[in-house]
């Protein structure tokens, strides 16, 4: 694996980073915890893929002499550095405390201890799969990165256009609004297994009154082929439902036929419909697809939520 690698950098600087990542007759890439660049799936079907992988790799680029790995509370935002571990993430007090604990709480579904410990917050931002756990989280959070020449961008329009020049520059750090802190939210997810990736998940954060929801932000995973972030409702009412898209006042999503048996049975990882035994699967995206499963998903989230209040 990188066997066609032939630098390797430790800049102290982001300007130096920088300078040897934007380098174009060699083919430089980032390394932050390693645990997407150094240790892909070895499975047979992988291994064409991994081959062409490594032999447009020529240089790599540590991180982690930058000082990037903090957590830091400003006037207005919550500062996370790129090169946060996970399980850093999973301890911080600051984060236990905010917004219900939700980020926490979605770095320890992300992965084991173990990959915990090495992972970072810009390595699972850049390799975020289709339903990485930390990014629902960051999604619903209404997280903005920061690159490393200062600009900015909600995390929601780095996913969408990963191969813009943005995405293509060195990240920074992640910020959290402080208006959040003291709204409540809640994480679901359904995989195979605990330690096995979400087929599907949820992250939920809202503010109510009574048993009124004056505000709610969500984010799902595996709805589609990156993280999506649904948007904002308000006025919810607990017993209601909450549609795709951030619809509220109890609507209900649309209903459609579910396509034929042998097309639910062939239904990808891609989506979150996996079907395995005889299960229904529910495609995930599309005109014509229901999101009933999703809808529910929430609702009974909500509700639970507004009960607790």
């Amino acid at each position: 694996m990188l066997s066609n690698v032939h630098e390797y950098h430790k800049p102290s600087s982001t300007d130096e980073a920088l300078r040897l990542l934007q380098r174009r007759a060699v083919r430089t890439v980032p390394l932050a915890g390693g645990t997407s660049l150094l240790a892909r799936p070895g499975a047979a079907s992988d291994a064409v893929i991994d081959a062409v992988i490594d032999a447009v790799i020529d240089a790599v680029v540590d991180l982690s002499g930058l000082g990037l790995d903090y957590i830091r509370q400003g006037n207005d935002v919550i500062a996370i550095g790129a090169m946060t571990t996970l399980e850093t993430m999973v301890n911080a007090p600051i984060l236990a405390g905010y917004a219900g604990g939700l980020l926490p709480q979605a770095a320890h579904h992300t992965a084991t201890r173990t990959i915990r410990n090495t992972a970072t917050l810009g390595g699972s931002i850049v390799a975020s799969g289709v339903s990485t756990d930390l990014v629902v989280a960051l999604l619903a959070l209404e997280a903005v990165v920061v690159s490393a020449s200062g600009a900015s961008a909600s995390l929601s329009e780095v996913l969408a256009f990963k191969r813009s020049p943005f995405a293509m520059k060195l990240l920074t750090k992640a910020r959290l609004p402080l208006a959040l802190s003291g709204w409540c939210s809640a994480f679901c997810r359904i995989a195979r297994l605990p330690s096995d990736q979400a087929i599907v998940n949820v992250a939920t954060v809202l503010r109510s009154e009574g048993d009124v929801c004056t505000g709610i932000r969500l984010a799902a995973g595996g709805v589609g082929h990156k993280p999506l972030r649904l948007l904002g409702a308000g006025g919810w009412r607990g017993g209601g439902g909450v549609a795709a898209g951030g619809a509220a006042g109890g609507g209900r999503a649309p209903r459609a036929s579910p396509p034929p048996r042998r097309a639910r049975s062939r239904t990808t990882p891609a989506g979150w419909g996996v079907a395995q035994r005889g299960r229904r699967a529910w495609p995930s995206t599309g005109a014509g697809h229901s999101w009933r499963p999703l809808n529910a998903l929430v609702s009974t989230r909500v509700e639970r939520l507004l009960r607790l209040r």
